[in-house]
């Protein structure tokens, strides 16, 4: 069941508006639930229609999953509370914030009806529904008070901290929000909050630390230290030894009171309040209607109670009182729903126990906790490109997060992410169970690797475990990668003769035991790599990425009343297998072939496969690929399977979530000794250049079974470089010259679609965003000089391949770099499919027009510039067939020349 994002909005609106719409909407779902009177809507001038509701409903989703009416209607229910409790918790990692101590507040028409079950969810204990909750935004916007927040970037160290400067900051700032706010009213008492936005040195994301107005008067770097590591230690579960904090702004915030919020004391309770009938309301944490109180608000008199299950109504909305719960009308008019003090979490939600009432109902309280498995790795993600120093974690998002069962099964994986660390990683925990032995592993345990063959391909991803226990007792385990700035060695780049050259290697090993770091081997990292902070950092990133999925796994385990993830990682793994071998079943059973050519290191690299396509299977055989290269561009052959399944799964099934079972159908071989089964101790470090290069390949072998669905060639692989930053030679450097690693990730375009044009400056098939100019310069002495899209790059055809890009790349006075290149499509640029032209090819050169190899490592003088030409993504169909608008917008938007539109699409330009 998948609800949204669209809406139905007022127009053709919910089935049961009876104004044209058909298909069930949220509304429909809480009127078949009985949290809607069909006869007093918006008070009774609107009709609702639950006949309309029931059919909707059933068309679209109980006939699909053979659900009756109303367990489609609470599974529809349980998805958008489930959707929007997912949400809150993701924007609350974002925000550095903890949910369970807030008060929810619901205000509109339909949040109160959803807001008791998402306390339910988030374990907050007590809801406030104000008066007016309906129109609650207009009657706030006309009561909020005058408030201004003053904010300024003072960039601050806490090693270089001065106490008067910091004084004098927030004197000012505090001086500027008071007169903004004094003159919106010259008269009013002003209140001041004062926030510092703090982080550790490297870090690119901040979190907020709120000071005490003593902090701001008498400001100490201890005491700011001190608040910052208990705010981090909060939200990421533990601090980073050994790295300085830094303040990269400051706020403070000056409001008026509001017309004298004067503290509302609980109303004590006087009685009931009284009920004006009951209805039948269902109850998910039973799965069945119950008899449930209705109250008339207006009827309610301050102290009168309504215990749970209850509907309270008004004219603009309904408020829904789940069992547990109660609700007292307050002083002021307000409803205070709070959670019974004898009513754990537990207690008022087990879907689990739903098994022993109704199969189906069962069955969409497993999808809810697969959706929530989701949204915990999804949160565990974004806790790692919160805490992450590296910009290719933190800005291009080269990462990975997935939660596994006991037997290292991948369960659910990250929205966030790259595949070739998600589908690597899938293989990669089941060799820590087997290295680390189950006996050796207790609460507060985290692994590590970066072995290529025990991880994800190269000995820049590290990659690492922890297991996760509930009441004692291990129920799973977290996984997460992320691709660090250095591990030593010959740096990240294409010249290395062996993995020894590549680096430090980290066997798979505990990181930390029973929570306690092994400072040893964090010493053993800091004195092998160029870049300590950052991929020290890194580590207790990934760390603290699993120890958020861990708390949050637990949280999800008492909410829903179980002991493990058994039931649940049986429901994942046996609809996800039962619905991909669906989608191969529905194909031809034959085999097809496809190859293609590519630059390589020194010479060409061809690969080749084959795919057998059976009853209830793919197998993709890799043989007649090229053998091992000389230099560091072998692929392991977990990266090969990687990609190969992640072509296969986003032609075949892409809407089933990735996990062990949706995976295990596709079947992936390569020769040993080829490039795509490239055997320790080959070099392996640019593994992702061939690696990019695999989905084309295997995607091209699908054309001729799905020719709707395959694109034409695109880039590929990324356009990778790294620079090695160092003082000018000669003696000429300024006193501020300095060293640095500096990585940036960039992509050309994406190939053009069956049916649409290809994606400029898009990262497929890796996913990985594009990093800002800013975030790279940040980094160390280089400047961006130029970033943009390059015309007629795009190959043409009746839809144009996407566009590459042009940079211009140089660094600082005083400074000269190594340019470690990691490029392909030089020789060989994307290929177009059913008449489509190639894209355009890469160029490599120096502002002076020297020509530069498309892999390795090669020097820039101080004071010169790289050039880059991006490749473009190949067009699909025959460009004469090219819709005449689609031309003239190019060529107005600068996307094609006039020269290119008369020789490709024979266009004669305005």
């Amino acid at each position: 069941i998948r609800v949204g994002p669209e809406s139905a909005g007022s127009q053709p609106g919910p089935a049961c508006y009876q104004t044209g719409g058909t298909r069930p909407a949220v509304t429909d779902s809480d009127l078949v639930l009985g949290r809607l009177d069909p006869d007093n809507f918006a008070g009774g001038t609107i009709k609702l229609s639950t006949a309309q509701s029931e059919q909707a409903l059933d068309a679209h989703v109980g006939e699909p999953l053979q659900l009756d009416t109303t367990t489609a209607a609470f599974g529809l229910s349980e998805v958008v509370d489930e959707n929007m409790a997912n949400a809150a918790r993701v924007h609350a990692v974002e925000s550095g914030e903890d949910l369970s101590g807030y008060v929810m507040i619901a205000f509109g028409g339909a949040a109160p009806l959803h807001a008791g079950r998402l306390c339910e969810k988030l374990g907050i204990q007590r809801m406030l529904v104000p008066p007016g909750a309906g129109v609650g935004s207009a009657i706030g916007f006309l009561r909020a008070p005058f408030s201004f927040e003053a904010t300024r970037s003072v960039y601050t160290r806490l090693t270089d901290f001065s106490g008067p400067q910091v004084k004098q900051a927030l004197g000012e700032l505090k001086q500027e929000a008071s007169e903004f706010v004094l003159s919106c009213d010259p008269d009013a008492p002003v209140s001041f909050e004062f926030r510092a936005y703090m982080r550790y040195v490297g870090q690119g994301w901040e979190i907020p630390v709120d000071l005490s107005q003593v902090e701001a008067d008498e400001p100490s770097a201890g005491d700011y230290q001190a608040r910052f590591e208990q705010a981090y230690e909060n939200l990421f579960g533990r601090i980073v030894d050994g790295l300085d904090i830094e303040i990269t702004s400051w706020a403070v915030k000056g409001s008026t009171d509001v017309p004298e919020p004067s503290k509302v004391e609980p109303a004590p309770e006087t009685g009931r309040a009284k009920a004006s009938g009951t209805r039948q309301l269902f109850d998910p944490a039973s799965g069945r209607f119950i008899e449930a109180q209705t109250v008339e608000r207006s009827t309610i008199e301050a102290g009168q109670a309504i215990a749970g299950p209850a509907m309270i109504t008004e004219r603009e909305t309904s408020i829904i009182v789940p069992d547990g719960f109660s609700a007292s009308m307050q002083s002021d008019g307000c409803l205070l729903v709070t959670r019974n003090a004898n009513a754990s979490v537990a207690e008022t939600l087990k879907p689990g126990a739903l098994s022993t009432t109704n199969d189906a109902l069962s069955s969409v309280s497993n999808q809810v906790m697969w959706n929530r498995l989701i949204s915990v790795v999804e949160e565990q993600a974004q806790t790692l490109v919160r805490t992450a120093f590296s910009t290719s974690v933190r800005e291009a998002g080269d990462l990975s997060a997935g939660v596994y069962d006991l037997k290292g099964q991948m369960l659910a994986q990250a929205v966030t992410g790259t595949p070739g660390h998600v589908n690597a990683m899938a293989e990669s925990v089941s060799h820590f169970i087997r290295e680390i032995g189950t006996e050796n592993m207790f609460e507060g345990d985290v692994y590590i690797t970066n072995d290529p063959w025990m991880g994800t391909g190269h000995l820049h991803d590290i990659t690492v475990v922890s297991p996760s226990f509930h009441n004692g007792i291990m129920v799973g385990y977290f996984a997460c990668t992320a691709h660090v700035v250095d591990i030593g060695g010959r740096g990240f780049g294409a010249d290395a003769n062996s993995v020894y050259e590549e680096g430090l290697c980290i066997p798979i090993m505990k990181f930390a035991e029973r929570g306690v770091v092994d400072k040893g081997l964090v010493k053993i990292v800091r004195n092998n790599v160029r870049e300590a902070d950052q991929v020290v950092g890194d580590i207790y990133a990934l760390a603290a990425c699993n120890e958020i999925g861990d708390r949050r796994l637990g949280e999800m385990l008492d909410e829903f009343d179980l002991e493990n993830l058994e039931s649940i990682a049986e429901f994942i793994l046996e609809n996800s297998y039962r619905a991909t071998v669906e989608r191969i079943a529905a194909l031809p059973q034959r085999s097809v072939t496809n190859e293609m050519t590519i630059d390589g290191y020194s010479d060409p690299i061809r690969l080749c496969v084959r795919l057998d396509i059976e009853k209830d299977h793919i197998r993709a055989d890799f043989s007649g690929t090229s053998g091992i290269d000389r230099k560091a561009i072998n692929v392991p052959h977990v990266y090969t399977m990687a990609y190969a399944c992640y072509a296969l799964k986003c032609a075949i099934a892409p809407e089933i979530p990735n996990n062990a079972a949706s995976l295990s159908p596709f079947r992936i071989s390569a020769p040993e000794g080829s490039i795509l089964n490239a055997e320790h101790p080959a070099p392996v470090a640019l593994r992702h250049v061939i690696g990019h290069m695999i989905p084309d390949t295997v995607l091209g072998a699908l054309h001729d079974i799905l020719p709707d669905t395959v694109p034409a060639e695109g880039a590929g692989s990324l356009c990778n470089f790294q620079l090695s930053i160092r003082p000018q030679s000669g003696g000429n450097a300024p006193p501020d010259a300095r060293r640095a690693e500096v990585l940036m990730f960039n992509c050309g375009g994406s190939g053009a679609r069956p049916t649409l044009d290809g994606m400029n400056a898009t990262a497929f098939p890796s996913g990985v965003m594009t990093m800002p100019i800013e975030a790279t310069e940040h980094t160390g002495p280089v400047i961006i000089w130029r970033k943009e899209l390059r015309p007629d790059s795009g190959g043409a055809g009746k839809f144009r391949g996407g566009l590459g890009q042009y940079m211009e790349i140089g660094t600082t006075e005083g400074h000269e770099f190594e340019f470690s290149a990691m490029f392909d499509r030089v020789k060989h640029p994307a290929r177009g499919r059913l008449g489509g032209l190639p894209g355009g090819a890469t160029r490599f050169e120096l502002d002076d027009g020297t020509v530069m190899r498309g892999k390795g490592k090669q020097s820039i003088p101080a004071g010169r510039k790289a050039f880059l030409a991006l490749p473009g993504g190949a067009g699909y169909g025959d460009p004469k067939e090219r819709d005449q608008a689609q031309i003239e917008r190019d060529v107005a938007g600068g996307y094609i020349s006039a020269e290119a539109a008369l020789r490709d699409y024979g266009y004669k330009a305005n």
